[in-house]
């Protein structure tokens, strides 16, 4: 039955399984992504349709119950999430309320926020609030494209040209040991790797894109390996190199 389920999430989310990924390492993405959407569902289930919310413990207690239930026959997922699940729940609760997906009342209650955009990049707005992760790859009233869902959200995009000339491609040797590194991988046709070897400030734009745009490759707290779908690949390429990080890109 939770099989089922989970198949059933990951179709809604349009999640495909990537390139010699494992079932388990698959399952623990789509948990990770639906995670989100459960906690919305969690602060709207305050008896009032919302409009109160729910307090902090409340919604860490159900997701946590969410995940044991989703992860039991799975239980390399338990691994993958570091078998702390409180933990992981405090981390995605904090990126929920940092990205305008919840907000937190005045009197400490998490709630709900409707859906709209937060604008990252001249390139990139987020879809915030209560969002429907069915609705993608669509082209919007204003001549935007609606990018396929990744990690924790999607995004709403003009086309933007290739990557900049400050793009490195292969050989590191001139590099300067002082400014942050990155390397792109491809994985499979939708899907790529992204490796960095510093974490970049929570207040860059980078960061909140990588955050929100992509999964931890070897487990939850895996802030150096990310997983992000093919169609964003520009978009963090600029924002990188906007913040000053050497890319060597090997598509």
């Amino acid at each position: 039955m939770v099989g089922r389920i989970l198949d059933d999430m990951a179709t809604d989310l349009g999640l495909v399984q990537i390139r010699d990924e494992s079932d388990e390492k698959f399952a623990a993405r789509t948990v990770y992504s639906a995670l989100r959407f459960w906690m919305q569902a969690f602060c709207l289930d305050d008896g009032y349709g919302g409009i109160y919310g729910i307090d902090r413990r409340t919604v860490e207690r159900k997701s946590t119950a969410w995940l044991e239930t989703l992860s039991s026959p799975y239980p390399t997922i338990r691994q993958w999430f570091g078998n702390n699940d409180r933990h992981i729940v405090r981390r995605i609760l904090s990126l929920m309320v940092t990205s305008r997906n919840l907000m937190v009342t005045d009197e400490g209650m998490y709630r709900c926020v409707i859906a709209h955009t937060e604008r990252i990049t001249e390139d990139c707005e987020m879809l915030s609030g209560l969002v429907d992760p069915t609705e993608s790859e669509r082209i919007t009233a204003d001549n935007r494209r609606q990018l396929p869902f990744s990690g924790l959200t999607a995004a709403v995009s003009r086309q933007i040209p290739d990557a900049s000339p400050r793009l490195w491609v292969g050989n590191n040797a001139d590099a300067d040991d002082d400014i942050p590194q990155a390397q792109i991988k491809s994985l499979d046709n939708h899907h790529c790797l992204l490796i960095i070897d510093t974490v970049p400030p929570a207040n860059l734009a980078s960061a909140r894109l990588i955050n929100m745009l992509s999964w931890p490759r070897y487990s939850v707290d895996d802030a150096l390996h990310r997983v992000f779908r093919h169609e964003y690949r520009n978009i963090i390429l600029n924002a990188l190199q906007h913040d000053i990080v050497t890319i060597y890109d090997d598509m």
